[in-house]
Order: C-alpha cells, then sequence, then structure tokens
C-alpha cells in the first residue's frame, strides 16, 4: 500500500514544526509529514514525492498553509485535498484529514 504524505507549508519554521508535531501525535507514522518554507520548495517536494511514487496519485496529498498567496500554484497545478488556515483548531484538522486522507 502507498503511504500518503502531507506537505505543510509555512515561512515560520516554528509553525511548520509544531503543526507537524501535532499531526504525529494523532496519526503517528500513518503519513508521511513534509514541510516547506514557501511555495517553490513545496512544488519540488510535490514532484520529489511524485517520483518515489508516494504522491503518484494525488489523493495521497494534503496541504496545510498559513496564507493563500503562496499556495496558489501548488493549487493551480496539483490536485490538493485541503487547505488549512492558521490559527488551526487540532480537532478540527484531525477530522478533516481522516475525512479526506484516511
Amino acid at each position: 500500500m502507498e503511504k500518503k504524505a502531507i506537505l505543510c507549508v509555512d515561512d515560520e519554521i516554528v509553525i511548520l514544526l509544531s503543526l507537524i508535531q501535532e499531526l504525529r501525535i494523532s496519526f503517528g507514522d500513518r503519513f508521511i509529514y513534509e514541510k516547506a518554507l514557501n511555495g517553490d520548495d513545496a512544488m519540488l517536494l510535490i514532484d520529489e514525492l511524485a517520483e518515489e511514487g508516494v504522491s503518484g496519485n494525488t489523493d495521497h496529498l494534503g496541504l496545510a498553509h498559513a496564507s493563500p498567496d503562496v499556495t496558489g500554484n501548488v493549487i493551480k497545478n496539483n490536485s490538493v485535498l485541503a487547505v488549512i488556515q492558521k490559527p488551526w483548531n487540532t480537532s478540527e484538522l484531525v477530522r478533516l484529514i481522516e475525512e479526506k486522507c484516511v
């Protein structure tokens, strides 16, 4: 079975680490957790995941991000399941991931 990936994008590393920590607490190693500091890095990671067969089916990609302008190209060029704005509510985030990604 292909492992699903969740890509978190924010320009603050502390936010990314906090978000990924919350995701790991809720989902353990059910997902691959990736982080990017900007939209360009996110696009590179998406390409790398696709090459590795992780997100060959775009249903395997979730995206969490702070501001819509950085995600514009990612959303236009990929089938993104959800964009989560900050501040996020952990229980809503977990529910959304369970609905969309599990």
